[in-house]
């Protein structure tokens, strides 16, 4: 944890060169990326579609703190623990996980390129709501608390852009709260695997994709308010119906535009 007065020594020799870049970096967190996994089929193309950016790690080639690479089942940090830290995410998946009282263990949610793993907590100065665990190799940035708050404290804009980034996800929230309610569940799992495809930078135009398995089947049905049985027979009967092929730890999509 820093002081004040820490923190002020620290943020005067990178605070304008770390807003410039996180704000342009939170600023395309407020997009597609982070759209809920569910969408009206009006919202379906505009939240999924492959978009040509630059890689975010150009924008931080001089921020001092450096780009590390996590391997996959990495915990980045435990849900009760103290938050200490923000992780920015430059490539890779993330999965958030909820430990009940009763032993049961729950996925939440995914956190994908462009987002801000554990800011919230750090800025209410909470204990991390959630357990974080690479489901790929991913490439962060870390970030101290001190530092974190002490940046939103004092510039305007990088205290916007995160404000307006926690806002998309809480207005997000709510519009998947009412489709897991209302769409089928086949759709919530199609739109599920179009998300992960976007994540993982795999054109979706192509014929014969191959989209790797990262979760469990037990997570993914978690993700899309299914029971893990009703999950496994809707990918049997997506095969039978020639929509995909299931391998060992992959599945292929053959068209993805049926």
């Amino acid at each position: 944890f820093f002081s004040a007065q820490n923190a002020n020594v620290e943020c005067k020799q990178s605070s304008y060169k770390f807003l410039h870049l996180l704000c342009r970096w939170i600023s395309r967190a407020d997009g597609p990326m982070s759209r809920p996994a569910f969408s009206t089929d009006n919202d379906y193309s505009n939240s999924f579609r492959a978009e040509k950016r630059a890689p975010v790690a150009d924008s931080w080639k001089e921020f001092e703190t450096p780009l590390l690479a996590y391997p996959a089942g990495a915990e980045l940090f435990r849900q009760g623990s103290k938050a200490e830290e923000v992780f920015c995410i430059d490539s890779g998946i993330i999965k958030l996980i909820r430990l009940e009282s009763d032993g049961q263990e729950l996925i939440v949610d995914l956190r994908f390129p462009e987002w801000l793993v554990g800011a919230a907590a750090v800025i209410m100065e909470e204990p991390y709501p959630v357990t974080a665990v690479t489901v790929t190799p991913c490439r962060l940035r870390r970030i101290s608390s001190g530092v974190f708050r002490y940046l939103l404290k004092s510039e305007v804009e990088l205290s916007w852009r995160v404000h307006r980034m926690h806002s998309r996800k809480v207005y997000d929230q709510v519009t998947r709260i009412s489709q897991l309610a209302c769409l089928p569940a086949r759709h919530r799992v199609e739109y599920f695997f179009v998300q992960l495809l976007t994540a993982l930078g795999i054109n979706s135009q192509q014929k014969d994709i191959t989209l790797p398995l990262l979760l469990k089947n037990s997570e993914i049905a978690a993700l899309v308010a299914v029971t893990p049985e009703y999950f496994s027979r809707m990918l049997k009967h997506m095969q039978t119906d020639g929509l995909i092929r299931v391998g060992k730890g992959h599945l292929t999509i053959p068209d993805s535009q049926k």
